[in-house]
């Protein structure tokens, strides 16, 4: 009996421990508690980090980042900002951005905020929305501000006349930043197209934002290629990740042997508790007996000497 019972603990740890591996390495989620949900590298030259009030120092190795944090790149230089939900700033030369909100619940993806301030130069931004994640990315300058679930996009501030909103891929809602407690009038910006703010001493110089084609100096820059090839990369990554994810979660539906499997384990820890209570009752039964009392918990009756 007790070979048996060995026997059956044993193997219910053993199929939970990998039911549970399984169900970790399919479903798990790009960033953990304890894990820094952002960080920052250096792609190419100089580029210096600034916690909060502190003083700018040398980006290291993927650095975290936290809210208030400011990046900033040298001339000839390009950095990286990664996001816990796969999201990716990139940083051009000369750029600085400040990380104005950072919030991520692991309970639920659809309070999680990102927020950059982009505050000199140009940043590409790509947003990717895995499994429906209802996570927001905004970007703002001191002009315009834009919101996305799932594009590519660049915040360009390099021009004293007014800042941009261009879109590479999908769509973003764009609005004029606004300078009083109203709420902003968005526009939808599509693809090939750029939001155009003009700006006079870094306020807005207009009313209305200017939605017109993205120009094509800027679609055929060596900048706009690079940025689009590294998409290209991580986007056949998060395609990778996504089948692999899929393909876990279709593993658990009835009839499919992960669910078997699932189900034997459950099978099996019903069978070991119920086996333990059986032996509790009984030994329950044969203490009180000697004592003297003795009562039965499944038919109910008793008998006292």
């Amino acid at each position: 009996m007790k070979k048996r019972t060995f026997l059956a603990v044993f193997l219910l740890v053993l199929v939970a421990a990998v039911v549970g591996g399984l169900n970790a390495w399919a479903l798990s989620a790009p960033a953990e508690r304890g894990v820094p949900i952002a960080t920052v590298t250096v792609d190419e030259g100089e580029a210096f980090l600034r916690h909060g009030a502190g003083s700018w120092e040398p980006v290291a190795a993927d650095a975290a980042l936290a809210e208030g944090d400011q990046v900033k790149t040298n001339i000839k230089s390009q950095a990286t900002i990664n996001f816990f939900d796969g999201a990716t700033a990139r940083l051009d030369e000369d750029s600085e951005v400040v990380i104005r909100e950072l919030t991520m619940d692991a309970d639920n993806h659809a309070s999680s905020r990102v927020t950059l301030a982009v505050t000199a130069g140009r940043v590409w931004s790509r947003v990717v929305k895995i499994l429906d994640r209802d996570a927001t990315y905004s970007v703002q300058s001191s002009t315009v501000v834009a919101t996305v679930r799932g594009t590519t996009f660049v915040a360009d501030v390099s021009s004293p006349d007014g800042d941009a909103m261009q879109v590479a891929d999908g769509l973003v809602r764009v609005a004029r930043a606004p300078n009083t407690p109203t709420e902003p009038a968005w526009e939808d910006v599509r693809s090939g197209e750029e939001a155009w703010m003009p700006k006079k001493g870094g306020v807005a110089a207009a009313d209305k934002l200017v939605r017109r084609a993205m120009a094509e100096r800027f679609r055929s820059s060596a900048w706009f290629r690079k940025n689009q090839a590294a998409d290209e990369v991580f986007l056949n990554y998060v395609k990778q990740q996504r089948e692999r994810i899929l393909s876990g979660a279709a593993r658990t539906l009835p009839g499919t042997p992960r669910h078997a499997l699932q189900q034997a384990v459950h099978e099996i820890s019903g069978r070991v508790v119920w086996h333990h209570q059986r032996q509790h009752r009984h030994k329950l039964f044969q203490e009180r007996w000697r004592g003297g009392r003795c009562f039965s918990v499944r038919h109910g009756w008793s008998l006292v000497h």
